[in-house]
C-alpha cells in the first residue's frame, strides 16, 4: 500500500505542475485571495511531506499524532477554500476558468495529505 500511496503523490504533484503550466499558458490568473490560499495549503502539504520523509528516514513511528493534525489542517483549509471560493464566484470576484484550475489544485494538496497520511500509517503499522 505505501508504495501505491507514494505513487499517487507523484501523480498529484504531476497534476499540479500541469494545472500551473495550463494557468501561465491560458493566461489565467488568480485573485490575491486565491494566491494566498494556494500558498498556504502548499506550504501545509509541503510541511507534512517533508515531516514524512524525515520519519521514513528515521524509522521513526512517534508521528502518528502530528501527522495526524498536518492532515485535518489540511483538510480544513481546502474546504475553507473552497467554500470561500464559491462565495467569491457568488460575488464576481472570481471567473469561472480560474476557478476550476484552483478549484483543481485545492483538490490536489488535499489528495496529497490524504495520500501521505496512508504513509504514515503504513509507517507506524496501522492498518
Amino acid at each position: 500500500h505505501m508504495v501505491n500511496d507514494l505513487e499517487r503523490i507523484g501523480d498529484y504533484c504531476e497534476k499540479i505542475w500541469l494545472l500551473a503550466q495550463r494557468k501561465k499558458s491560458q493566461k489565467i490568473s488568480f485573485s490575491d485571495t486565491a494566491k494566498e490560499d494556494i500558498k498556504r495549503i502548499a506550504d501545509q502539504t509541503h510541511d507534512f511531506l517533508a515531516f514524512i520523509i524525515g520519519a521514513l528516514e528515521r524509522e521513526d513511528k512517534s508521528v502518528i499524532e502530528k501527522a495526524e493534525f498536518f492532515e485535518k489542517t489540511i483538510n480544513q483549509l481546502e474546504e475553507t477554500y473552497r467554500n470561500n471560493h464559491i462565495a467569491r464566484l457568488n460575488t464576481g470576484e472570481c471567473a469561472v476558468l480560474p476557478g476550476l484550475v484552483y478549484i483543481d489544485m485545492l483538490h490536489s494538496f488535499e489528495k496529497i495529505g490524504d495520500h501521505t497520511f496512508n504513509v504514515t500509517k503504513a509507517l507506524v503499522g496501522y492498518r
